[in-house]
């Protein structure tokens, strides 16, 4: 998270000088959105920097879900359980790039 923290901190130092001009604004916005873009494929690279560093090696895949009682016209057929890293891919990252992104 390090280079779009550091990218957004210049680029909003940037935004708040007084003589800043609309055109460089639309440029850098421009240059943000896709910078966050080109991070969506860099999941693999983070994890592996991260597993480099860390002392967990792995997902951790078995958390305890809360059931939810079943309606009388429902079933459990669509329900779909994601491993580890689908998990945190989709629910974490890509939600934290999402966010930053809008």
């Amino acid at each position: 998270w390090g280079l779009l923290l550091s990218r957004l901190n210049a680029v909003n130092k940037k935004l708040q000088s007084i003589e800043i001009d609309v055109v460089i604004v639309l440029e850098f916005y421009d240059s943000l959105i896709d910078l966050i873009s080109s991070q969506r494929e860099e999941l693999n690279n983070y994890k592996g920097k991260a597993l480099n560093r860390s002392t967990i090696k792995h997902y951790k895949t078995s958390v305890l879900r809360k059931k939810r009682t079943i309606q009388y016209d429902e079933n459990r057929a669509n329900d779909t359980e994601l491993n580890g890293k689908k998990n945190f891919r989709i629910n974490t990252f890509m939600v934290i790039l999402d966010e930053l992104g809008n």
